[in-house]
């Protein structure tokens, strides 16, 4: 089988317009809510919680006004 043409590659607004109308189903959705749960206590609240408590610190230290 030999073959001289590649495949034709869908161009870039056909591919942008297929994502668009993408429906996620149940269970996709489902994990990507947990994803977004398990990110926000494993990375959002303590990177938030030490960057709070870091800028009360130096506030009250006198190293920020």
């Amino acid at each position: 089988m030999d073959r001289t043409e590649p495949f034709p590659q869908p161009n870039f607004q056909e591919q942008q317009r297929n994502a668009l109308n993408y429906q996620f189903s149940p269970e996709e959705l489902k994990v990507l809510q947990e994803c977004n749960r398990e990110a926000f206590f494993q990375r959002s609240l303590p990177l938030g919680t030490v960057f709070g408590l870091g800028t009360y610190y130096a506030v009250q230290r006198g190293l920020l006004k």
